[in-house]
């Protein structure tokens, strides 16, 4: 599965200023390293393979030339990509993941560079190894900052077809920022904040084409990087109404009622139920949540800046997340609304007969 160059800058940039900004990005996913790994050791394609075996088919992202430690963007010598890669290569018996790599540019005279590795053939075995070199073969997994040999019970899993999380996309997001509690005349007392977001989910890649996604796992953050602000955290909800209702236009002087009808059974796409949304074929999901701030400040401090937006959903049967990233750009507001703040995700236009590189 490739990537296109657009999509990997997308994936890439929001990670660079979440650590320049003093965050962490690391996980079962992300590896950052402020400097060209040596592909002559092979200490380095134990660490790759440990990081596609725990991964299970997800793709795996590198980025180099970003210190997470010290927080920013750092200057690694020019190596030639395809060597490098070669000397890596090496050390795997059989499959090695597919490599993706691009030049991120992140700021003036500042890149990183991405290499995005998809791991859809496990497992990832190496040769060599163990004292004196006195192992043939190794089936490595990453456990949290470490690698290890796997256990049996992490090769059966390997070897377990995993349940592949449908492909999402984001389609539209906003946030608004409210003063609340106030009474003519004097100053708001608490803040409040709406989160309303539509996401298309594709066909799940599961022998049986079914992704069920538990209410209860489904997650959202906003946050305002470098502000001092700590990660706004919330519940997601969606309607699951067993009812729909459809308005009908009134004439002048004549008022009608909105009619209320059965909402239909899912019989392919996005089904919300009670307890949990099963996707069993491309639609689209409302998600929208709300919490009570108590501050009167954030809005005044949070006036003209960008807010990052993070989506999580957990898929039942497996321990991996669909994790999406976005960030929202502020829109203008008017004299009515001096004092309430909104946010949007900016979508660029799709062209179709514009051919992207891959």
């Amino acid at each position: 599965m490739t990537i296109r160059r657009q999509h990997l800058e997308a994936r890439v940039i929001p990670l660079v200023d979440l650590v320049v900004a003093g965050g962490r990005v690391e996980d079962h996913l992300v590896e950052c390293k402020a400097v060209w790994p040596d592909p002559g050791k092979r200490q380095v394609a134990r660490q790759l393979a440990g990081h596609a075996n725990r991964a299970r088919g997800e793709p795996i992202l590198w980025l180099i030339g970003l210190d997470e430690d010290d927080h920013g963007v750092t200057h690694p010598e020019q190596v030639d990509v395809a060597s490098w890669w070669a000397a890596v290569a090496k050390w795997f018996d059989g499959a090695v993941p597919d490599l993706t790599d691009l030049v991120v540019h992140v700021g003036e005279r500042q890149a990183v560079h991405a290499m995005y590795f998809t791991t859809d053939l496990p497992p990832y075995v190496i040769t060599g190894g163990g004292e004196n070199g006195a192992l043939e073969r190794e089936v490595p997994i990453r456990d949290g900052t470490r690698t290890r040999s796997a256990r049996r019970d992490e090769l059966l899993r390997l070897l377990i077809p995993a349940v592949a999380p449908p492909a999402t996309q984001v389609l539209s997001a906003t946030v608004q920022l409210s003063p609340g509690g106030s009474t003519s005349g004097s100053q708001p007392t608490y803040a409040e904040l709406w989160l309303n977001a539509q996401v298309f989910f594709d066909q799940p890649g599961t022998p049986t084409g079914i992704v069920t996604l538990p209410r209860h796992l489904m997650r959202g953050r906003v946050d305002v990087p470098g502000r001092g602000f700590d990660p706004i955290l919330l519940s997601l909800r969606y309607d699951d109404s067993p009812h729909i209702q459809l308005t009908v236009p009134s004439s002048p002087g004549m008022e009608r009622a909105p009619i209320v009808l059965p909402r239909p059974p899912v019989t392919r796409g996005v089904d919300p139920r009670r307890d949990a949304v099963v996707v069993t074929g491309p639609g689209a999901l409302g998600l929208s949540s709300y919490i009570r701030l108590e501050s009167d400040l954030v809005p005044l401090v949070l006036k003209d800046l960008p807010v990052e937006v993070r989506l999580s959903f957990g898929v039942a049967g497996i321990d991996r997340l669909i994790q999406l990233e976005m960030q929202l750009e502020p829109e203008p507001g008017n004299a009515e609304e001096e004092h309430r703040l909104r946010w949007k995700l900016v979508v660029g236009d799709y062209d179709p007969w514009v051919v992207a590189e891959p």
